[in-house]
């Protein structure tokens, strides 16, 4: 149990509900590649067998689906794509939805993020709040990271790191995101699940 006393505002939460999704768990949207299947349609997710179903277990946006969940999405809209030409056309998709709390995609690419970045902003500004969360790429050093950082240059868009190529670090904070029942309740001390194996590469001088 963490309490949070803030001037005028006194609450507690229980941790478990960050990670489980349950109480004030959101959707998120997400944008990722896929061998076969329809590119550029999207798809409601309710479940991560829904996803097997869709695209199948293999895939690394079925991967990513599960990661969401376990984390704590309450639902998933996620948009296949088969090409990186094909990214800012599913971030249109999104950006036009209702209810999107989060949007996530598996791309390392600065561009792609970018365009990302510009489609949140936009759905913002649109009255259809939401942030984005992107990762960095693998094994990329703190110089690298704040580079990505100063490239995208927003309080709307959450960088993770230690990144991966495959996008499933960024999805496990995007779903614990999504489970937030307050968004002012820091993720300080949130169990990140389905991310074993994965270790932080930065000495403690390296963070600020």
């Amino acid at each position: 149990m963490t309490i949070h006393e803030r001037p005028g505002v006194y609450s507690s939460y229980d941790a478990s509900t960050v990670i489980s999704g349950s109480g004030g768990s959101s959707t998120v949207g997400l944008v990722g590649l896929v061998s076969e299947g329809e590119s550029g349609k999207l798809y409601t997710l309710n479940r991560y067998e829904d996803a097997v179903t869709q695209f199948g277990q293999e895939e690394n946006l079925t991967k990513l689906v599960q990661i969401l969940f376990r984390n704590g999405a309450a639902k998933v809209v996620a948009v296949p794509v088969s090409g990186e030409e094909d990214y800012q056309g599913a971030f249109d998709l999104l950006a036009a939805e209702e209810d999107i709390s989060v949007v996530v995609c598996d791309s390392t690419q600065l561009t792609v993020q970018q365009a990302l970045r510009q489609s949140v902003c936009d759905a913002s500004q649109a009255r259809r709040e939401r942030i984005a969360v992107v990762g960095g790429a693998q094994n990329e050093n703190v110089e690298a990271l704040v580079q990505r950082a100063e490239g995208l240059n927003s309080e709307r868009v959450v960088l993770v790191a230690p990144g991966d190529d495959t996008g499933l670090a960024a999805a496990a904070v995007a779903g614990a995101i999504a489970g937030e029942s307050d968004p002012a309740i820091p993720l300080g001390g949130a169990e990140l699940r389905g991310l074993e194996g994965m270790e932080a590469r930065y000495a403690d001088t390296e963070i600020d």
